[in-house]
């Protein structure tokens, strides 16, 4: 069932938040059919009854700018290296690095999917060296293999802090933090059940 409230409607009609509300965020995530229940094989191999469809938020700027302010702030609150480059993991965690690349002048690099056959045939793309710091953003967190997979591109570089936006509470934070690396959330599974409980029952 669909929360009884009307919030969506005030939300698409209100200016952006001067500061960041994961309730209303998630409240507005939920009401946008963002979250889908049925039966779904995920990228890991599991069968879930619901999915997490975040690759479609790119069609609506208001929760894309939303999710990337508070992005920002978890960023703020948990890095103390001022010189740090983003990368969004590909391809669903681009649009989140891009929009906070340019909105707050942080330096962002990409990594491929896979290494081209022509011009300079590189992995990473942007100008940076061995010993930067880069922060990996990614959209979901389940198992971890995904990261995991990504990170083997950036051995020379140093990567300490994961930041994803929706973690399922699977798994993967734990699989993550075995191997040094920090990992930290905008969203949870169990956060977003709360949320959703107050808004319809």
């Amino acid at each position: 069932n669909k929360p009884k409230d009307n919030t969506l409607k005030k939300y698409k009609q209100s200016p952006i938040y001067n500061m960041f509300d994961k309730d209303k965020l998630i409240n507005y995530i939920y009401q946008s059919g963002i979250i889908k229940n049925g039966n779904f094989i995920l990228k890991s191999g599991k069968q879930s009854n619901y999915y997490i469809d975040f690759r479609s938020i790119v069609s609506t700027p208001l929760i894309l700018k939303e999710i990337c302010q508070g992005l920002h702030e978890l960023i703020q609150e948990n890095t103390t290296n001022k010189r740090h480059f983003l990368c969004g993991l590909p391809y669903a965690g681009i649009p989140y690095a891009t929009t906070l690349s340019i909105t707050h002048n942080i330096p962002m690099i990409l990594l491929r999917k896979e290494v081209k056959k022509y011009g300079t045939k590189k992995m990473i793309e942007g100008t940076i060296q061995n010993g930067d710091e880069i922060i990996i953003i990614d959209d979901i967190l389940t198992t971890g293999s995904s990261i995991l997979q990504s990170l083997e591109q950036f051995k020379p570089y140093l990567i300490k802090k994961v930041f994803v936006i929706f973690d399922r509470d699977e798994g993967g934070k734990e699989l993550l933090e075995k191997m040094g690396i920090q990992v930290y959330s905008l969203l949870s599974m169990i956060h977003f059940d709360k949320v959703i409980k107050k808004y319809t029952f």
